[in-house]
């Protein structure tokens, strides 16, 4: 057998890695190249400055953690004396598909990441289904189509070539075929099951060092205290209960980067000026700028990186000109006020119940500013976050010893997710800065308006801002006033 030939990448999180040469030859086209020019995290670097590495890198590190883990994998394996010839023995092939769909799996992201898909699509087409991961599928598709066919026969090992591209896919979206005898090789880049995944390792790792925020995880470690055990007759990736309270860590983590980082009151504001920037290019200028109608052709979608924005900046477009003008001297758009919402812990389905929930009383305040015509003066964004709802370690298969039957531990740190973290809100924007005053004391009257005989909504929260007009519109039941007295609210709004 011919050795594998490796390139070596310097990678700022990992150091030097060797990736196999035939993965180059996704890397080096144009479908791939364009993550260069997306950003890992958006907006973010206008509020976190070291924001600034991109889909390109995470996606080789994903790639090179995918095949680093099934690697260690396959160590355990020959260890414990897994012969070469057993149907779930971990072969180089395995190795090369799986680091493919790392590889890969970000490919359909758009300008400024997420909030292409979550911002703007969702606001100007809410009908079309887009979503980053068929769109990723699509370009890899196109990349597939262009590869010589003798490199895929090389790739395939003698697999049916359109078996083994289709496996991929699944692998991006995390589908574990029913035939397969190797469903773990499907957990690696998604893990609908567990959550725990190298794309969730990555990010989290190059976002924080990158955001300047702490880790108190170590995933490597985490890599090395795992093995392919047999659970209820079915291979599966279990870990060293060792590992458990740093595993444990990685949902810690996600949870405060999500927010405390991604979900920042001031970002949110940033995206939602890009997304009118996009919006209003798109309606003045679609002959240049038809960004919706891109999402439905990947050889039209690939072209669109983040350098859309300094495209529509020298069209000179009236209306766009304005906005990047105020982009590019910080003057965003104010979230100036929180309305915190009720949540009932007790409910059945909670998750469910509580997306309907936000998602009604957005509707209802957001009625009353299109009743006022103020739909293009004030916005409004929900957030939610929710920490152990469900215990996130709960599907996790763990051992106390290689040669213990492993088992999921439902109870295991039960009192570190027993209390559970559900907060959720109604952020109100003001886009328009310069009538302050105006449309702070509306914002005011809306959520008055909203919030009567509404028990699912607390007492609004004043955010700090030098924005913020001197005279007070809003108090709570006790006279304070909520321009002044910054405070967690944990009563229901009083009638």
């Amino acid at each position: 057998m011919p050795a594998v030939e490796y390139r070596v990448i310097n990678d700022p999180i990992y150091g030097l890695i060797r990736l196999d040469n035939r993965l180059f030859k996704i890397i080096d086209t144009e479908f791939f190249q364009r993550l260069r020019d997306i950003k890992q995290l958006g907006a973010l670097d206008y509020v976190f400055p070291g924001a600034t590495h991109n889909r390109f890198a995470h996606s080789i590190g994903t790639c090179y953690l995918a095949g680093k883990w099934l690697e260690l994998l396959r160590d355990k394996m020959d260890k414990e004396g897994v012969r070469h010839t057993n149907s779930v023995y971990i072969k180089g092939r395995d190795i090369l598909q799986v680091q493919i769909a790392a590889l890969c799996h970000d490919l359909g992201h758009g300008p400024f990441s997420h909030m292409f898909e979550d911002v703007f699509i969702s606001s100007t087409e809410p009908k079309i289904d887009f979503s980053h991961e068929d769109m990723s599928i699509k370009l890899l598709e196109k990349i597939w189509e262009n590869i010589d066919p003798q490199l895929r026969a090389s790739i395939t090992k003698g697999q049916a070539q359109d078996e083994y591209i289709a496996q991929i896919f699944n692998m991006i979206k995390g589908e574990v075929p029913e035939d397969t005898k190797k469903p773990f090789l499907y957990r690696i880049v998604c893990n609908t099951e567990t959550g725990f995944d190298v794309d969730k390792l990555d990010y989290l790792v190059r976002d924080t060092k990158s955001a300047g925020v702490p880790l108190s995880f170590d995933q490597m470690r985490l890599l090395e205290f795992s093995m392919i055990k047999n659970y209820k007759e079915t291979p599966c990736i279990c870990f060293d209960l060792r590992s458990a309270t740093n595993l444990a860590n990685v949902f810690v983590n996600r949870f405060d980067l999500h927010k405390d980082v991604y979900s920042h009151r001031v970002v949110d504001g940033i995206e939602m000026m890009i997304g009118d920037i996009f919006r209003i290019a798109s309606e003045k200028d679609p002959v240049r700028f038809n960004l919706s109608n891109s999402v439905g052709n990947a050889d039209d979608y690939y072209l669109l990186t983040d350098s859309i924005l300094k495209e529509i900046e020298r069209s000179n477009i009236e209306g766009c000109k304005e906005l990047i003008k105020r982009l590019r001297r910080r003057d965003f758009y104010k979230c100036l006020v929180r309305l915190p919402l009720k949540v009932d812990l007790n409910k059945e389905n909670i998750k469910g119940e509580l997306k309907k929930m936000v998602e009604e009383q957005k509707d209802k305040f957001a009625q009353i500013i299109i009743d006022r015509k103020l739909e293009r003066s004030i916005e409004i964004k929900s957030r939610t976050f929710t920490f152990g709802v469900i215990n996130p370690l709960k599907n996790v298969l763990f051992y106390n010893s290689v040669h213990d039957t492993p088992s999921t531990m439902p109870s295991l740190f039960s009192s570190k997710f027993s209390n559970p973290v559900i907060e959720s809100e109604l952020r109100f924007y003001i886009k328009d800065t310069k009538n302050i005053d105006t449309l702070w004391a509306q914002v005011i009257e809306i959520i008055q308006k909203g919030s009567e005989g509404n028990h699912n909504v607390m007492s609004p929260v004043s955010t700090p801002s030098k924005y913020h007009p001197k005279q007070s519109f809003i108090s709570d039941s006790d006279g304070r006033d909520l321009n002044n007295d910054f405070y967690n609210c944990t009563t229901p709004h009083k009638k």
